[in-house]
């Protein structure tokens, strides 16, 4: 069902996200000795010095974020993995148990279709958890073996799987070829501290690793694409760190559109459209993501399968990943309503327009996996007293 709202809009907050220059205000999660810290971060600046988030765990490990904004836990000591789950936006840091009779548990990662891999380090292995139709499963599968103690897990933006070997001290690299991952890594880099522990990626492809043996997290610069293999120090002073994650930010919007037309002469045939460029991870699952598109006041929310599609009874929307421009593409298209009270306030009424039309500033909102964006569009609207009005 179709709802009215009010979305207030900040110009300034609007033209930043529109030229693509925002980053998600993403906090950063380490995995300490027994508790998990929390770097804030503070209009865009990390600091590097943590919070407390959650103690009393079981030599934690891994860390990772799934979609909806839960938080899992590699519980080493524990042999298990733990998920905080997200209620509305708000972390619980008392967690509950997703999986148990594992094998030292460490590094943990989500894919593109939701599966989450597991370093399995106690038996020199990699596990991956399936996820069938947003069900994910307890019970892992074999993906690679025959590893030196594997701990850190990340995908970068091309889909290939990074994986840090603990009693060797280097990276490896699991190459993605079409879509297809290989199982035989690659070496990425060495030299690092005994044992070289968690690794994640931020929203400017800067890649983090928790360095055990140096009490300290290093940070490898992406310059231009090209990711430096000589780290930078980012904070030191820790107490054993390991696992690294994330937490899910504002949601960056490169571009957007907006379509609307309105006819009060007849009831239940106005429409509009939405077709938006979203910051979204490449990795980013789609299966049963809730999805909730707003255009000045008028919400349609969806569910998407595993092809990113989501239907209603008369209203569709689709979430597609463009391996070239490395966007999400969000297009949603609602339709058959009565909508010119809602658009009233914005100067879209039941009147003759100028000749060469009305500006108007239409807000739209976009909410998806825990993220959420708000905006103003510039468009212009025409239109004919009692007959028709079309904003573009």
């Amino acid at each position: 069902m179709k709802t009215y709202g009010r979305v207030i809009v900040v110009q300034l907050a609007v033209v930043i996200a529109l030229l693509g220059l925002s980053a998600p205000a993403q906090n950063l999660f380490e995995a300490d000795n027994g508790k998990i810290n929390e770097f804030v971060n503070n209009d865009g600046v990390l600091s590097t010095n943590p919070t407390l988030f959650a103690s009393g765990l079981n030599a934690p490990r891994g860390l990772v974020f799934d979609s909806a904004g839960d938080l899992f836990e590699a519980d080493f000591g524990g042999t298990a993995i733990n998920e905080f789950v997200n209620n509305d936006g708000v972390l619980s840091t008392n967690p509950t148990l997703f999986a148990s009779g594992l094998s030292g548990p460490g590094g943990l990662v989500f894919d593109s279709a939701g599966d989450l891999f597991e370093a399995d380090s106690d038996s020199n292995k990699i596990n991956e958890f399936i996820n069938n139709d947003g069900v994910l499963s307890t019970n892992p599968t074999l993906f690679a073996s025959g590893l030196s103690n594997p701990s850190g897990l990340v995908f970068d933006s091309a889909g290939d799987l990074f994986e840090t070997d603990q009693e060797s001290g280097k990276i490896n690299e699991f190459i993605n070829n079409d879509g297809v991952l290989s199982t035989n890594p690659t070496l990425f880099a060495s030299g690092l501290s005994d044992p070289a522990l968690g690794l994640v990626f931020d929203s400017a492809g800067d890649l983090f690793e928790a360095d055990f043996g140096g009490n300290k997290i290093n940070e490898f610069i992406n310059n231009d694409g090209v990711l430096n293999t000589n780290p930078t120090l980012f904070a030191s002073g820790l107490n054993a760190p390991t696992g690294l994650a994330f937490s899910p930010g504002a949601l960056t919007v490169e571009k957007f559109q907006a379509k609307v037309n309105l006819n009060p002469a007849k009831s239940d045939i106005d429409t509009c459209s939405l077709t938006a460029n979203l910051g979204l991870e490449s990795g980013f699952s789609v299966t049963n993501q809730p999805v909730t598109v707003d255009v000045g006041g008028v919400q349609e929310s969806f569910t998407l399968n595993a092809k990113g599609r989501g239907v209603t009874s008369a209203d569709t929307c689709k979430l597609s990943y463009t391996k070239n421009s490395k966007l999400w593409t969000l297009t949603a298209s609602l339709k058959k309503g009565s909508w010119a009270t809602a658009w009233a306030q914005y100067g879209v009424t039941n009147a003759d327009t100028p000749k060469g039309g009305l500006t108007v500033t239409l807000p739209v909102g976009v909410t998806i996996g825990g993220e959420a964006f708000s905006g103003g569009k510039s468009l212009t609207y025409k239109a004919t007293a009692d007959k028709s009005g079309s904003l573009k």
